[in-house]
């Protein structure tokens, strides 16, 4: 199962490598205002979690693809094993931002609706979904960080730039 994330990893970097280059200038020559697909470049990037439970690690790797939108795949492994795995999409449709979130075993996206944005900040929410139903992102001065959550509950992901 590890070997298959790799192969999704390389996939995924070397399919978005040329619009993560061209940053948030070009993607306004494509038609995209420039100041709102910048406001998610600090998202761009491999991250790995700190605050993870001993024996494994969790990793985030976010892209700039075409189209206002950014792609992002989640994974736990423990050992070698993948033993979580998601895939996520940060897109604008007729001025509305949502964060789009598939599970292996699901068809259609969990569809977060952003509700608050800064330059270092957003926060989506889809109400109907039992958990979680808010997803808040962060930027802070080591890395980033995330926290899903309901009414009863918070989960807290702390990341830091990853050497791999």
């Amino acid at each position: 199962m590890a070997k298959t994330v790799i192969i999704l990893l390389v996939l995924l970097a070397v399919s978005c490598k040329q619009v993560q280059s061209e940053g948030p200038a070009a993607a306004s020559e494509r038609g995209a205002p420039a100041a709102e697909i910048g406001r998610f470049h600090w998202l761009v990037g491999s991250w790995v979690r700190t605050n993870e439970k001993q024996g494994q690690s969790t990793y985030e790797i976010w892209n700039e693809a075409p189209g206002s939108t950014y792609q992002g795949l989640g994974f736990t492994l423990r050992e070698e094993d993948t033993i979580w795995q998601e895939r996520m999409t940060l897109k604008e449709t007729s001025g509305i931002w949502t964060l789009n979130i598939w599970s292996p075993d699901q068809n259609e996206p969990v569809v977060f609706t952003l509700t608050d944005l800064s330059d270092s900040t957003f926060t989506s929410e889809n109400p109907d979904h039992d958990f979680p139903k808010k997803i808040l992102y962060r930027r802070h001065e080591k890395g980033i960080s995330a926290s899903v959550s309901n009414e009863e509950m918070e989960i807290a992901f702390v990341f830091v730039p990853s050497n791999e």
